[in-house]
């Protein structure tokens, strides 16, 4: 019974010391990153990154003496574009382009640390969960000898990913099934500065699962994995921070 009274005694006095709560907008620049590899033993090799950036909500809650709650709903866009130059007499370039279009929740735990009237340090760190809602791809050739159509691709329902599996592997496209799942699970960390109602925050998201629909060759033979993280730059904007104890 008094360890409970204990307990009850320190969420009361967290909630009474709640030192801030606000709803803001925040925008910023996203650099995506997505490694692939096949077999237990085979080393990543990384894709070029999707660059973007991310528009959306924030919402901050402090609990205790600077200690709280920082969470968001973002719309995050990325997309990449790059030629490459051949010498072969019949292709001349190759033209690859990625885009996609995301929706991510961060929910982080929050240290806000004063270093002068109304100017605080934050560092923060927690999951985000992405969920995809388009993502795709597409390969234009340009070519004096033949005419042949634009491949275009969609990482969440369509295999044989043509950057996946470039044209030199030894499997056809269509052996591998590598649909991406849309749901992607991240663990961050990050610092910023606040002035006022004003904050700019960096931070780096480690992607913690394997994006693979289906991790496996049709036979079984190689492990396939993928794996998505990003480093950011926001710039946010409160409304109100609502004070109910300075």
């Amino acid at each position: 019974m008094k360890r409970h009274i204990t307990i009850l005694i320190v969420l009361l006095d967290i909630c009474l010391h709640a030192s801030a709560q606000g709803l803001g907008i925040q925008l910023g620049y996203t650099h995506a990153s997505e490694r692939y590899k096949a077999g237990a033993s085979g080393k990543y090799q990384a894709f070029s990154p999707l660059n973007g950036f991310s528009l959306g909500a924030a919402y901050e809650y402090d609990f205790y003496k600077g200690l709280g709650l920082s969470a968001g709903l973002n719309y995050v866009f990325g997309a990449q574009a790059e030629k490459e130059t051949t010498n072969s007499g019949y292709l001349k370039t190759t033209k690859t382009s990625r885009v996609r279009h995301a929706m991510e929740i961060p929910v982080m735990l929050q240290w806000r640390i004063r270093i002068a009237k109304q100017s605080y340090i934050l560092t923060y760190g927690g999951p985000t969960l992405q969920i995809g809602l388009y993502y795709k791809g597409k390969r234009s050739y340009d070519s004096p000898m033949i005419q042949q159509e634009d491949d275009i691709f969609d990482f969440y329902t369509d295999n044989g990913s043509f950057y996946h599996l470039p044209a030199s592997a030894t499997l056809p496209p269509a052996y591998i099934n590598d649909k991406l799942n849309r749901v992607n699970l991240m663990m961050g960390f990050g610092l910023g500065l606040q002035f006022r109602q004003f904050q700019l925050k960096g931070g780096y998201d480690w992607g913690l699962l394997n994006n693979y629909a289906d991790n496996h060759t049709p036979d079984g033979s190689t492990w396939l994995k993928d794996r998505q993280d990003q480093w950011y730059i926001r710039f946010a904007y409160f409304f109100e921070l609502k004070k109910t104890n300075k």
